[in-house]
């Protein structure tokens, strides 16, 4: 039963779920949040992942940190990194050019958190 429950559960995770892109070695998840508010995920590899509150790229939680890299809740994230995700949320998305990585950011929380 065990076995049966994980993948049922991995198959929600999936379902819940989405990759925005890339910037260099990071990638941008969106996920569902029960507590809606507007946020995405931040993963490096297995070395970190946080996530980050949309209007204003704070960090509400850290999942994990491998790094050296000194995440605080509350706090932005480094200057070197933050450079990176406001540079990214300029871009026009790659799946849809209308539309700036921001906008599809906001787009995809929308219809997984409503």
């Amino acid at each position: 039963m065990s076995r049966a429950k994980t993948l049922i559960e991995t198959m929600m995770d999936i379902w819940e779920m989405a990759r925005v892109g890339d910037i260099g070695p990071y990638s941008i998840w969106i996920y569902h949040e029960p507590l809606k508010n507007p946020s995405f995920h931040l993963r490096y590899k297995n070395d970190f992942e946080i996530v980050l509150q949309m209007k204003n790229l704070t960090i509400l939680e850290i999942k994990f940190n491998n790094t050296h890299n000194s995440f605080e809740k509350g706090k932005l994230p480094p200057k070197n990194i933050l450079k990176l995700i406001k540079e990214f949320l300029k871009l026009s998305n790659a799946k849809n050019n209308d539309v700036t990585n921001y906008q599809a950011m906001n787009i995809i929380w929308n219809s997984l958190n409503y």
